[in-house]
């Protein structure tokens, strides 16, 4: 498990996957299983991750955190698999979330995450845009930077820019004091907001480097517009040359992203 858990925390996925599979048949202990689970789940195997975690909650079935990943690796198949198969697993999912923000009521991860069920999934199968409000609103109770950032996320999918804009803008007085953050995505959220707004530069700096490398499989933005938001912050803070590097990565991400095509021109002209 040393072995391992050094291994995870270098996102060698792969060789922790050959340690503890054999390690897993020995030595069948939740901590084993959990490891394992969470590195399926990094490496895309969401049938192995199911699998482990379906085993785990029934073990320890009052585990908010357990709830919440085994939820979450479901959704993943769900995005991922076929649409028949997605449809099967809908009610396991809002079943496993649900309980997880019931077992721990200042669960962030999980309220986000239904958050993103509530607004994908139509509405005769429980989708609801009410409910995903919600939970935006509890959200601000547990922590007003997830919530204004949540108000923010969903007045956008509803076509309000200015009250999404109102939201964001509240997001700013908290970067001041905030210190490492858990949920990696906030990272990559402060550092948007940074560069939008044209505030706190640096800090937006640091937090898209943080996104960027620590930038895993749960992280919902691809870490090509991180590279786009990292030319988007130099270019506003000056650094021509820095901005050029971060643009040349974003476009070798994706060459097609129009974001990071009008930004270059706009970095070629300084």
């Amino acid at each position: 498990m040393e072995r391992a858990s050094s291994l995870f925390a270098q996102k060698k996925y792969q060789q922790v996957k050959a340690i503890l599979q054999d390690e897993v048949k020995q030595n069948s202990s939740p901590e084993v299983k959990a490891l394992l689970a969470e590195t399926h789940g990094n490496l895309r195997e969401w049938d192995a991750a199911i699998a482990l975690y379906e085993d785990l909650v029934a073990l320890f079935p009052r585990d908010a955190e357990l709830q919440f990943k085994y939820g979450g690796v479901m959704a993943r198949k769900a995005e991922s698999g076929s649409r028949v198969k997605a449809l099967m697993l809908v009610g396991k999912i809002k079943k496993s979330f649900l309980k997880s923000a019931d077992l721990n009521p200042k669960h962030i991860d999980v309220r986000w995450g239904l958050i993103e069920f509530y607004t994908t999934v139509p509405a005769i199968l429980g989708g609801s845009t009410s409910k995903a409000f919600q939970c935006a609103r509890e959200l601000l109770k547990i922590s007003p930077l997830e919530g204004h950032f949540a108000l923010a996320y969903l007045y956008d999918l509803e076509d309000e820019p200015q009250k999404a804009q109102e939201n964001l803008r509240k997001t700013v007085p908290y970067f001041k004091n905030l210190q490492t953050v858990e949920r990696n995505q906030l990272n990559y959220l402060i550092g948007k907001v940074c560069g939008d707004f044209n505030v706190d530069l640096e800090n937006g700096i640091e937090r898209m480097k943080t996104y960027i490398q620590d930038y895993g499989v749960k992280d919902g933005v691809p870490v090509s517009k991180a590279y786009y938001q990292m030319a988007k912050l130099y270019r506003l803070k000056g650094d021509r040359p820095a901005a050029s590097i971060w643009i040349k990565k974003a476009l070798q991400s994706d060459s097609k992203s129009k974001l990071a095509l009008e930004e270059r021109k706009i970095i070629n002209m300084l």
